[in-house]
């Protein structure tokens, strides 16, 4: 930046401005699938892997990060690793086809 002064001769001085930008958590995390299917036999262990879900996020550093967890009725009966986002059976005796067919997660 320059400043002058209107005399003659004309005299100035200069200084420097240094612009910081700060990163904000101004992205949502995007999930690479809009929706994810799976079948699992009804005799599958604990610790059995159903699948995978991934998200990005476009800000960078700590905003970046994702972090998932399951919510909604019979969540408790599966784990998601809150940072790989790979979902496993936390409840096998829950996987009864004759008293419940199909259940949705909701991750978030």
């Amino acid at each position: 930046v320059y400043a002058y002064d209107s005399g003659v001769p004309q005299l100035n001085a200069s200084a420097l401005v240094q612009v910081k930008i700060i990163n904000l958590n101004d992205n949502d995390p995007v999930f690479t699938q809009t929706s994810y299917n799976v079948s699992i036999d009804e005799n599958s262990p604990n610790d059995t892997v159903l699948l995978q879900v991934t998200a990005v996020d476009k800000d960078r550093g700590e905003y970046g990060e994702v972090f998932y967890n399951l919510t909604g009725e019979h969540s408790e009966n599966f784990h998601i690793d809150p940072r790989s986002g790979v979902i496993t059976v936390a409840n096998s005796n829950f996987l009864d086809h004759e008293t419940i067919a199909e259940c949705v997660l909701q991750v978030v």
